[in-house]
This record gives structure tokens, sequence and C-alpha cells, in this order.
């Protein structure tokens, strides 16, 4: 692994970052502390010392950052998980672990335990493993050429901004009444564009009347998406997307995006089936980094999703 010198520290009070070198001959990563003092770490070890155990976890400092954004836009259902809920998660595993190459998941990370025994050599069908998750070239221009004309009843990108457009949408008894659900509707939509995803979801929570008139329109999902709020694509070409036309389809294609099976075809499906037509994804010719970079956001999310269900 080659960390480069921007790996984030700080992440965590009780959780420290460092600098590693290549693998060693011997099997083991050098890293070096913010006192300069060297560790010689596996990808998971202990430091024993006066009785107090020390795990250290191995990772490119790229899948670091990305589950770095991953935590900032994470909307739990319990509690928010921080990087020290991801340590001590990772931690609990060891008990399941049959050796150093790496901690055992249930998703197996998506297809890449199947090339642990190789030295992460590159295979036909499955190059995007060893591909830079952040070198995201040619991506805005793919993510473009996804999207598709939304059905005319899905075509609007913001709020109802009229009386009459907004009470084709509520009934009478929902617009009543004082509080948000009793603002006038371009007022309503005002405040809904400046909200984070978090807070619009909180809002159309809090009532009845304000889920209905507080959608999640295609403006929605298109501003999120190159807020880089759904899957931490922060470095897309906004300019590129904001002068896409209008009456597209952006909710498909977060979903699209989303799915696992949109790039590699079914989670089942090992080496010696890929290329077979049959079982290729929407997305099976993306770019090696988005390909890669989704795959790490899943394996992200699935961890957070986890901590935050047994929080």
């Amino acid at each position: 692994m080659n960390p480069s010198n921007d790996t984030p520290g700080n992440l965590a009070p009780s959780v420290e970052v460092f600098e590693c070198s290549d693998f060693g001959d011997s099997g083991y990563f050098e890293a070096t502390d913010a006192n300069g003092q060297t560790h010689y770490c596996y990808t998971f070890s202990t430091d024993a010392e006066e009785g107090f155990c020390t795990y250290h976890f191995v990772c490119h400092s790229e899948c670091l950052s990305i589950l770095q954004r991953a935590l900032e836009t994470y909307i739990p259902r319990q509690t928010k998980p921080s990087l020290e809920n991801v340590y001590e998660a990772l931690c609990a595993t060891l008990s399941d672990a049959g050796g150093y190459t790496g901690l055992p998941l249930e998703h197996e990370y998506f297809g890449a335990t199947d090339f642990w025994a190789q030295d992460w050599e590159a295979e036909k069908g499955w190059e995007h493993l060893v591909f830079n998750p952040k070198d995201l070239r040619n991506v805005t221009q793919y993510i473009i050429s996804h999207l598709r004309p939304a059905a005319p009843e899905q075509q609007r990108n913001g709020l109802p901004t009229s009386a009459d457009e907004s009470n084709k949408q509520s009934p009478k008894h929902l617009t009543d009444g004082g509080g948000l659900q009793g603002l006038p509707p371009e007022t309503l939509s005002l405040i809904a564009t400046k909200l984070s995803m978090e807070d619009t979801f909180a809002l159309r929570l809090a009532s009845r009347e304000l889920a209905v008139r507080v959608p999640l329109t295609q403006g929605f999902w298109r501003r999120h998406l190159i807020a880089g709020d759904l899957f931490g694509l922060d470095n897309l070409d906004t300019d590129m997307l904001e002068k896409t036309e209008k009456g597209l389809d952006w909710k498909r294609l977060v979903r699209t995006l989303s799915r696992y099976e949109s790039f590699h075809g079914p989670e089942e499906q090992g080496p010696e089936e890929w290329g077979s037509s049959e079982h290729l994804g929407e997305m099976h010719d993306a770019p090696l980094g988005l390909k890669n970079r989704m795959r790490i956001w899943k394996v992200a999310r699935a961890l957070l999703t986890s901590i935050d269900n047994t929080s």
C-alpha cells in the first residue's frame, strides 16, 4: 500500500492516524506517529505495554478519506457513528479473523477478498480493485451520459411555487393552520432548498403535512448529488452538471449509482463468471476510479449502518 502525504489526522480524540511506508519484506508496515516514533504494524497487531493492548489497522489514505466523508454525510437512525466507533467495531471482528491479511466482513469487501491471496493483482473484469478511488477523471461526463428523461409527473425540479400548485398536491386541511406547514409555498420552497439532506428528512418527519409539502423532487436529488452529499463525489465538474438540461431523472441516476449490481452484476458472481453479458450491470463500463470509489463507499456505509443499528 502506498498512502499519500495527505492522510487525514485528528479524526477522533482517541484514534491516531499514522503515515505508513510500503509493505515490508517481513509482512509489516512501518508507521510513524506525530512524535516521530516508528511502529511496526501488521494489518492488525498488538503492542503490549504495561498490560495495555493497541490494535493497528492499515488502510490507504484514499480509503480513509472516503470513510471520513461517509461519516460526515451519514444520516443516522439512532446515533451518528464516529471514527472511534469504527475503530471499536473493527476491533470487535478480530476474534473471527483467521490471519493478518484482512478482517472478515460479511460482504467480503464486495469482491476484493477473492484476490487477497494474489497480492491484489489485477484480473480481467476486476481491475478496479487496484485503481485509485480518488481518480475520477471523465466521471462527470460518464454520469451525465446515464441521465434519462424523467416521466412527466416526476419532472418537477423544485417545490410548489404557487398556492394553486401546492393545493393540487395537498388536501386543504394539510395547508391550513400555523407553523411551517402554514407558510406560503414559495417561502417553504426557499427554506427547503437551503437545508442539508439530514435536515430535509427531519423536516419531512415532523408532520404529515410537511411530508406532503416538502417532496423529494428531481431538484433535491440533483442538488445533493452535485454537492457530494450522497456518495462523497466532491470533485465532479459542477459547472458541467449545472448546465444539464431540465426534465432529467436524477432520482433514477442516484438509485443506479447506489446499487452494487449496477457496476458488477449480482453480488454472488465470482471472477470466473465475470464477463457474462446477462450479469453485467448498467454501469459495468464505468471508469475504474468510480467503480472502486462506489465499492469502498458501500463498504464504509455498511460498516456505519451496522454500528448505528447496534448502538
